[in-house]
């Protein structure tokens, strides 16, 4: 019962089941000929001189002889300890050429799309994953007709409470007055927020942060929001947004 307990974990470790089995059939049974072995795992002798030369590699298991007679017992189980600390070393120090190899290794853009409110607002609350600032281009009418307001207060909420800031650009023509009351506090909520004229032509809207871009067509028949992890693409729509805003007017 024990060993079927111990197996998995010693698995999970790095051995293979029939390594397993030897190993604890010798922790159990301290000294036996590798025939011995074959008989109470069930495994072919040839089998069991195979692993038993990687157990002996592993420092695992070593040999001692009777007479002429040569058996096998277990070392003591705190060398899985030992060869545990050897595997943490040589992985450290590769670690610094696997790096090498991911900086010159180009990166790879990954593209993924959602539909509907719940996919919205997935990708909304994806965004307060940044620790940088959001850069937020914005269709106020469109957000306005799909969003209830509860939704996006909650955001904004949880934004401050992360003390993520925002700047965010919107077309001010049309909105109404009570509406735009809203802006009066964006120093309260981590906001700068300014409007620009040519934004009027540009039916959806877009967040940028990290090395991401979100695309919202508020389309309310059918949201479609798409996910764009692409340094390039980021760094071309910064630019495009800084641009905006040095010509942009404070609401």
């Amino acid at each position: 019962m024990l060993n079927s307990e111990l197996k998995p974990s010693l698995i999970r470790y790095g051995l293979k089941e029939k390594e397993s089995n030897i190993y604890l059939t010798l922790l159990a049974e301290q000294k036996l000929t590798a025939q011995e072995i074959a008989n109470k795992t069930g495994l072919i002798r040839q089998v069991v001189y195979d692993h038993i030369k990687k157990l002996v590699e592993k420092g695992l298991i070593n040999e001692v002889f009777e007479g002429r007679t040569k058996k096998f017992q277990s070392t003591n189980p705190e060398q899985l300890l030992t060869l545990l600390k050897e595997k943490e070393a040589q992985i450290k120090e590769v670690i610094p050429k696997l790096k090498k190899i991911k900086q010159i290794t180009p990166s790879i853009s990954k593209v993924a799309s959602f539909t509907g409110i719940k996919g919205l607002m997935h990708l909304l609350n994806f965004t307060l994953t940044t620790k940088k600032e959001l850069l937020w281009i914005a269709n106020y009418h469109e957000w306005h007709k799909v969003l209830e307001n509860h939704q996006f207060f909650n955001y904004t909420l949880k934004r401050i409470e992360k003390k993520i800031k925002l700047k965010i650009l919107i077309e001010k023509k049309g909105i109404p007055k009570k509406d735009i009351q809203v802006w009066k506090s964006d120093k309260k909520e981590l906001r700068e927020t300014k409007t620009h004229s040519a934004l009027k032509n540009i039916p959806s809207s877009y967040v940028i942060f990290d090395d991401k871009v979100i695309i919202f067509n508020l389309d309310k028949k059918e949201l479609k929001c798409v996910l764009i992890e692409d340094k390039s693409i980021n760094k071309s729509q910064s630019a495009m947004f800084n641009e905006l805003w040095k010509n942009a007017k404070r609401i």
